[in-house]
């Protein structure tokens, strides 16, 4: 949500008010956040990583990147173009990366699930959003789109793993 009230600011400039309010409702988030992740009590007894949230949000980041080198359109890849327009994955990537820490060193499965489940969604959203914009363009679909809604699918299934109770077996 930061990254996208920046490109606005970037878009629009200054001088439009309309574009501060995403900017504040960026930051006020960003704050809350930090304040429910400091308040958040240690990691629990017994709990531990789950791998296969960890590889599902790890092949998600990467497919997530990768898509901003990939083109979009004939010719035209993500990075090739102005920073409005890659800024939003690199932002999503750093998130997925937040969360996989959360997960593993932090001990804080259900933070990391919701960021996990927030960020794949709006990553997914957003690619089909690149592959309509480059379908309506007229100049043909590519890679990078799919590659992109596949990446936050990964990351959004990712949080649905970390969120689900841990299966630890115990010796009666």
């Amino acid at each position: 949500m930061l990254a996208s009230a920046v490109a606005l600011l970037k878009y629009f400039g200054l001088d439009a008010a309309d574009s501060l309010v995403p900017l504040l409702g960026g930051l006020l988030f960003l704050a809350s956040g930090s304040l429910l992740v400091r308040s958040w009590p240690g990691r629990a007894s017994g709990t531990r990583a789950d791998t296969l949230a960890l590889s599902l949000g790890i092949v998600g980041a990467v497919g997530v990147m990768a898509s901003v080198f990939v083109e979009y359109e004939v010719g035209a890849s993500l990075a090739s173009v102005e920073t409005s327009y890659w800024l939003e994955p690199v932002v999503a990537v750093a998130s997925i990366g937040v969360a996989l820490l959360l997960l593993t060193a932090l001990g804080r499965p259900l933070t990391a699930a919701g960021v996990l489940l927030a960020v794949g969604a709006q990553t997914a959203l957003h690619d089909v959003g690149v592959i309509v914009a480059a379908a309506s363009g007229g100049s043909g679909v590519r890679a990078a789109g799919f590659i992109g809604l596949v990446g936050g699918a990964l990351a959004a299934s990712a949080g649905v793993r970390a969120c689900r109770p841990s299966t630890k077996a115990t010796n009666s």
